[in-house]
């Protein structure tokens, strides 16, 4: 599941915690190695500029870009973090 807020109404929200965060956050989405690739021309085929593909110590890539909020979003392949 992904919740998304809107951080100005949600700075200003009184007895819950705050969700919300300021400057250039970080999310990532999981997907399976076979369709890694399918994702990635998905996004770049909608005009979204890739700023970076990255190759990890065990060999999982992820390649990320930004939202219309500048927050670097990535998806990486299935299984990274039981490879650490």
């Amino acid at each position: 599941m992904l919740l998304c807020f809107n951080a100005a109404l949600s700075g200003e929200q009184v007895g819950l915690p705050r969700h919300f965060g300021a400057g250039e956050l970080h999310f990532a989405f999981e997907t399976s190695r076979e369709h890694y690739d399918a994702w990635r021309a998905f996004v770049a085929d909608a005009g979204i500029v890739i700023e970076h593909d990255h190759v990890w110590k065990h060999g999982h890539r992820s390649f990320y870009f930004r939202d219309p909020d500048r927050h670097w979003v990535e998806i990486i392949e299935a299984g990274m973090w039981e490879a650490r």
